[in-house]
């Protein structure tokens, strides 16, 4: 683990629109190259580590007034270069977001200044999570496989430009070594990270495609309002919401109704697309 705790504590009164805020963080047993100090996903700076009580806090100028998320980031160095994935403990690798730490900082406006303090935004409800079994699309002469995935759904009383969706899973206590359990990029979606919505509006749906079977996903959706740069503002996040991944069909009946693939001359016509395998085909291997 790079991070283990992260604290914002505002440290001066407010100097027209921005304030003076103290960015803490304690390191884990693993150290990074850098640390990066980010405000409603904006990069704020980026810091060079020298050992693990250096640096550990950073001063920023940060909107005043306003509720703000922050984050800070650990990232690895090759080259020159910052690694796109990182090793955890266990040694796999993961995208280097899944090791980011958050939390949210109300800033004060100035006294007396006449500046209002920002609205609470309204929050986003998480109305259902479904999970949806893999299947294919048949399309002579191709088959097009669609991997599982986990949809969310949620609705706001706010109508938002669009919408950031956060999860993060319990693959570290889950993953025990056995066969089918270890993350592979280019099989499964990230186990953590955040995306944002295309759509906006009063409700709007997200899917995290290529979850692992058996994993359990917790998801949590903030609004985000219409502006440019430093100025686009969040609502908090929503009430988080947990589904476990449901395990492939193995059921080749089950497969075919799903698909919508009419069997009743057999099924050689979709394995013939798919290299003849049965389990390739049913996206059990």
């Amino acid at each position: 683990m790079y991070l283990t705790s992260l604290k914002g504590t505002q440290t001066g009164e407010a100097d027209g629109l921005f304030c003076p805020v103290l960015i803490e963080w304690t390191f884990g047993n693993q150290l990074p190259n850098i640390v990066e100090i980010y405000a409603d996903d904006i990069l704020l700076v980026r810091l060079d580590v020298k050992s693990a009580t250096d640096p550990t806090s950073w001063s920023v100028s940060l909107r005043a007034g306003s509720v703000i998320r922050v984050a800070v980031s650990p990232r690895l160095l090759k080259d020159g270069n910052l690694e796109e994935k990182m090793p955890d403990e266990k040694g796999e690798n993961r995208d280097w977001q899944a090791f980011s730490i958050f939390g949210t900082i109300v800033t004060k406006a100035k006294t007396g200044t006449g500046e209002v303090q920002s609205k609470k935004q309204p929050i986003p409800f998480i109305n259902s999570i479904e999970t949806i079994p893999a299947s294919v699309v048949f399309l002579p002469p191709l088959l097009l496989k669609q991997k599982n995935k986990i949809r969310v759904h949620w609705s706001c009383s706010k109508d938002y430009g669009s919408y950031l969706v956060g999860w993060r899973s319990n693959y570290d206590q889950w993953n025990d070594g056995s066969p089918g359990r270890k993350w592979n990029k280019d099989k499964y979606a990230p186990i953590g990270g955040q995306s944002r919505t295309e759509e906006g509006g009063k409700s709007a749906s997200f899917d995290l495609e290529g979850v692992m079977p058996g994993l359990e996903y917790e998801f949590s959706v903030k609004g985000r309002g219409a502006g440019l740069g430093i100025f686009v503002y969040y609502s908090d996040w929503s009430l988080p919401k947990k589904v476990r991944a449901e395990k492939n069909l193995t059921s080749l009946r089950q497969y075919l109704k799903i698909s919508g693939l009419n069997a009743s001359n057999g099924i050689k016509q979709y394995l013939s697309s798919d290299a003849g395998s049965l389990r390739s085909f049913m996206q059990l291997i």
